[in-house]
């Protein structure tokens, strides 16, 4: 069995939990799209719909008609709105939860760094240690 560094290990799930962290604002983000489409699109038509009833050309079966579809339009138009406000609260925790994959994952780099700093530091000591002990010697005279 190969024995792994623990905190390598940690590093690359932290990496891999701001990959999917990543990925998951991607999807929300495009939902909160797709929901202000839908709503911009059921604005337009309500729009639409009232300047068609409104224009003088048209005989009072369009107001009638236009009265009955307001209605359901109305109800039409909250759930797309509704949707739309689920769909920018999602984004907003998704922020968040990338936020902190990305501080988590900061953390354990720099860890890796300063351990990895402490151990060039070691060994900068060690080596100047050896090259004391060699200087501090007593040289044989020559000749």
């Amino acid at each position: 069995m190969v024995a792994r560094d623990p905190v390598e290990v940690l590093r690359r799930l932290r990496r891999a939990a701001k990959d999917e962290a990543e990925r998951n604002l991607a999807a929300r983000l495009a939902e909160e799209d797709a929901a202000r489409q839908r709503v911009g699109a059921a604005e337009a038509r309500m729009l639409r719909e009232r300047d068609i009833a409104t224009d003088p050309a048209q005989g009072d079966g369009a107001v009638e008609a236009y009265i009955a579809w307001l209605a359901t339009a109305r109800r039409q138009m909250q759930m797309a709105q509704d949707d739309y406000e689920r769909a920018a609260a999602d984004v907003t925790l998704a922020r968040a939860a990338l936020s902190a994959a990305h501080a988590a994952a900061e953390a354990v780099a720099n860890f890796l760094d300063r351990q990895a700093e402490a151990a060039d530091e070691i060994a900068a000591r060690r080596s100047q240690a050896a090259l004391d002990e060699i200087a501090a010697r007593p040289t044989a005279p020559l000749g």
